[in-house]
């Protein structure tokens, strides 16, 4: 771990002791980028992509459920980074998880801490091992039998955030199957770089502006007289050495 952290610049969001040990590092305001878990022997288990939208997701899923032995680990959301995901079979030995909604955190001041939950609030059904295999808690029969039960009876509701039309899903309302509401805008996650993309776009238009300036200076430099004394000396062609007139004969006009 310290050559992520003390190297790389990971630091640590949040781990897992029991029953097995998880570290998960962010290098950005992103949860984690980075998850390091102990499974007896190397390798890469997935690689994530967030989508733009939950739509996505949902279709992706659809698309994926249509073949036979695609998909991994079912729809679910993660309890560390609230991320709204599956797990599809790619060509190679690792996953592919394609989510939305991943969790944000401020790095300057996030204080890592263990976890005792499970891996996932709801979903997230590890289809690819064997049934005794599939929850990520200790592996008794009367501890697989409980932890879902329990978890889906905890009340353990986070905030999820999504444009519905026009309107902001902000969590449960005061009713038991309601959902409050408020008017909001839309939400674009790459807001916040279109400044950034704008300042450098100015700054390289005003380099090629420069650019061109000196090339129409130069273009028309070399169409103007002055283009030999433009060249090298070794360049310039040499005027030509004037003959002397024959002894008798005046010298004859040129024509032009």
């Amino acid at each position: 771990m310290a050559f992520y952290v003390d190297v790389l610049g990971f630091a640590l969001s949040d781990y897992i002791e029991k029953p097995f040990r998880a570290y998960f590092f962010h290098i950005n305001a992103r949860h984690h980028s980075l998850a390091l878990i102990e499974t007896g022997r190397n390798g890469m288990h997935h690689l994530m992509v967030e989508l733009f939208s939950l739509d996505d997701v949902g279709q992706s899923y659809d698309i994926a459920l249509t073949q036979a032995d695609r998909v991994n680990v079912t729809l679910g959301r993660h309890t560390n980074d609230l991320m709204t995901s599956f797990y599809a079979k790619s060509p190679s030995s690792f996953m592919i998880e394609c989510g939305w909604g991943g969790r944000e955190i401020e790095p300057a001041t996030w204080k890592p801490f263990e976890m005792h939950a499970g891996p996932s609030l709801w979903g997230h059904e590890r289809v690819w091992l064997p049934p005794a295999d599939r929850e990520g808690r200790p592996r008794n029969a009367h501890a697989r039998r409980s932890f879902r039960p329990a978890r889906a009876g905890s009340g353990d509701g986070r905030q999820l955030q999504t444009d519905v039309g026009h309107v902001c899903v902000v969590g449960r309302g005061e009713g038991l199957n309601t959902f409050s509401r408020r008017p909001c805008e839309r939400r674009d996650p790459n807001a916040a770089l279109y400044p950034v993309i704008a300042s450098e776009a100015k700054q390289s238009i005003a380099r090629l502006k420069e650019r061109m300036d000196c090339f129409v200076a130069l273009f028309l430099a070399m169409t103007r007289k002055n283009l030999p004394q433009m060249l090298p000396k070794k360049l310039r062609r040499a005027a030509p050495t004037p003959v002397p007139p024959l002894r008798g004969h005046a010298p004859t006009a040129a024509v032009r």
